[in-house]
């Protein structure tokens, strides 16, 4: 089967499973004060009736098969938690929707957020595909905002709605977001929420559906 754009981003650093995997795990757990997603990963087919159940403290975990839709298990799988950097999941999938993987991105100075540290400089251009790939490998907020500006650069506003438009279109209810990165709003108000069955159902659909986008667009962000 051919990868998908998105397949090949997430594939490259763990958030999501090939083509060649069944399994994806997911763990909710609590760190530095704030409730995370672990990293996604994945296991073979073969290893689908043969899996040792370890352990689990986190608050939530679930375990999907993604080939042929069976929950092999599942931990508080529905209960809302902060979705921290896995927000970013959702921000790609919209923003590969309207964006060509062989386009480009120039980054802008709106980009480059009092949070960003990632290294991107505002006059730089990126290949989509390279800035997606960027983004979720180091949980860039800044690759984040310039994926959603070069998207919609009409309004941020915008953006954050596809995506929780998005949310009703994965069958994901216990998702909800505020903005693109996850960054927490303020001490008790996080920028994203979401269950692990939630994240499930994203990273499945994300390799069920890959966004048309026009070839060879140039866009700012």
């Amino acid at each position: 089967m051919k990868k998908t754009r998105l397949q090949k981003t997430m594939t490259s650093n763990t958030y999501a499973v090939a083509s060649a995997f069944a399994l994806t795990i997911i763990a909710i757990g609590t760190y530095a004060h704030a409730s995370i997603f672990a990293p996604v990963f994945a296991l073979p087919q073969r290893c689908a009736t043969q899996l040792d159940v370890p352990e689990i403290t986190a608050h939530a975990a679930y375990v999907y098969d993604v080939k042929t839709s069976r929950v092999l298990f599942s931990k508080n799988a529905e209960v809302q938690l902060p979705l921290a950097s896995l927000t970013k999941l959702a921000t790609a999938v919209v923003a590969a929707a309207h964006l060509s993987d062989s386009g480009t991105v120039t980054i802008s100075d709106g980009a480059l957020t009092p949070e960003g540290d990632s290294g991107l400089f505002a006059g730089e251009v990126w290949r989509t595909q390279d800035l997606l790939d960027f983004t979720l490998m180091t949980s860039s907020n800044d690759g984040a905002r310039a994926l959603a500006l070069a998207a919609n650069a009409d309004s941020i506003d915008t953006f954050i709605a596809e995506m929780n438009a998005l949310t009703e279109e994965v069958d994901a209810p216990q998702m909800f977001f505020v903005n693109e990165t996850g960054l927490d709003v303020s001490s008790t108000t996080a920028g994203a929420y979401g269950s692990a069955r939630d994240v499930a159902r994203l990273l499945a659909y994300a390799f069920q559906n890959d966004g048309d986008a026009p070839s060879g667009s140039t866009q700012s962000a």
